[in-house]
């Protein structure tokens, strides 16, 4: 085995080098909404309420991996730096100084959550057997959280140095093993009596297991472009410090996209069991397309760093508008797919009539806002990725909690539009989003910005 190629994102072709560094990113992301695809078609034939605990816990599961996302992200933007710098053996310590310390703090931050999950889900108002099915789902998946946090480190590192294709194929792996494993957990195929949402989540907690052990494996052998430096390993409290300078605004920008998904449920759940069910629905297929999105934008993200690293500001712009450009071949067409097709979509799903058409409903409102979306979010990677992510974090996250969730209540509560005045917050927002996400692009104060 040889290492993995690198896209050299610093001379060459704009457009081929985009398509080849986002390709694989934008596999591997739609490989994550698939394997939860996968997850609710098995949950789904428990049933509506088990199939609804299956949206309530993806929101608080991204709570909890918020906690360590945003420290990854830092990494990322430092190991792009100094890769744009010619610097490797920095960016080896770097790598190697993030991963050591994204073991300790998983661990610390799974017990916390599993002692604190029962409060977490009544501070959000969840009760009866909706809680207690997400209360079972989520106890199995912080089994193997620390893991998860750590793939998900270990592919920032790897990406950021321009080589997508490990990620994508350790994604990959990771989801045919939790596929394979949740069947049997999940129904009486093995065991006397299925585990059924516990199965779920077991499955998924062994095959994020078995995903870090290979992870580690391949990085330590140098199969990849980042090398661990672990013989003689100690802690460098200044490298440790700047990536959490750099992580801190992503960790509280996911932090807010958390906050808001959980606001948006309860608000949908204020409306019933069958909403709630036909949004965790809507929003798969939502994400689904968004995926591929971000996939480009992390490749923005990660040209923006490396070109910022070897001062090259016009290729970052070049990239942006090639960016944009591409994903709107994919993007309309879903728009498309979405507003006509809702309800065969949910259908695969569940055969209740009321949370098909719901699904239809809020399809047909929510896609015609997918290029908005997709405009916003290239130009906050263009701007974190330059290490202003302090700015794109007040960006994010303002346009969560100052435009879309009071947006969403305002409109569903106050002016009587129900459940629709949840779909229609989320489209007004992400109009909001674009334009203020290219405001800030071309205003250029994140090119300031020195690490």
């Amino acid at each position: 085995m040889t290492k993995g190629k690198k896209v050299d994102v610093l001379v060459g072709d704009v457009d081929s080098s985009l398509r080849k560094l986002a390709a694989p990113l934008a596999l591997a992301f739609v490989l994550n909404i698939l394997n939860g695809w996968v997850d609710k078609i098995y949950v789904s034939r428990l049933g509506d309420i088990e199939l609804a605990s299956m949206g309530v816990s993806e929101q608080i599961r991204l709570l909890i991996f918020t906690l360590g996302i945003g420290f990854a992200i830092g990494t990322g933007v430092v190991v792009a730096r100094r890769i744009g710098e010619g610097k490797q053996d920095e960016a080896n310590n770097v790598a190697t100084q993030a991963l050591a310390t994204m073991f300790f703090y998983s661990i610390i931050i799974c017990i916390v959550c599993f002692l604190f999950l029962d409060d977490l889900l009544n501070i959000l108002g969840y009760t009866g057997e909706l809680k207690d099915f997400s209360k079972v789902y989520l106890q199995a998946i912080l089994i193997g959280a620390p893991f998860n946090f750590l793939i998900f480190q270990s592919n920032a590192i790897v990406r950021s140095t321009g080589n997508t294709v490990f990620p994508m194929f350790m994604i990959g792996l990771t989801i045919i093993i939790n596929a394979i494993l949740s069947p049997f957990l999940i129904f009486d195929i093995i065991l006397d009596e299925g585990l059924g949402v516990f199965g779920a989540g077991l499955a998924t907690a062994i095959s994020q297991f078995l995903g870090f052990l290979i992870t580690i494996f391949i990085m330590q052998k140098g199969y990849t472009p980042v090398t661990l430096q672990l013989k003689g390993f100690r802690p460098d409290f200044k490298v440790i410090l700047t990536i959490i300078k750099r992580g801190i605004p992503s960790t509280l920008q996911y932090l807010s996209l958390s906050f808001n998904r959980m606001g948006m449920f309860a608000l949908a759940n204020s409306f019933g069991v069958k909403v709630v069910a036909a949004y965790t629905l809507g929003l798969s297929f939502d994400l689904f397309v968004f995926m591929p999105i971000f996939g480009t934008a992390v490749a923005v993200e990660i040209i923006s760093g490396q070109n910022r690293g070897a001062g090259n500001i016009p290729r970052i712009f070049e990239y942006f508008y090639s960016a944009i450009r591409q994903i709107s071949f994919f993007v309309i067409p879903f728009m498309v797919i979405a507003f006509f097709g809702g309800e065969t979509f949910a259908s695969w799903f569940s055969d209740d009539i009321e949370i098909i058409q719901e699904t239809g409903r809020f399809l047909s409102i929510t896609s015609m806002s997918y290029m908005f979306f997709a405009v916003g979010v290239m130009c906050t990677r263009v701007i974190s990725g330059a290490g202003d992510t302090k700015r794109s974090f007040f960006i994010y996250s303002g346009v969560l909690f100052v435009v879309q969730l009071p947006l969403a209540w305002i409109l569903a509560k106050y002016l009587g539009m129900a459940q629709d005045g949840l779909y229609y917050g989320v489209f007004i927002s992400y109009l909001f989003f674009m334009f203020l996400g290219l405001y800030h692009v071309y205003r250029r104060k994140w090119m300031q910005i020195e690490f």
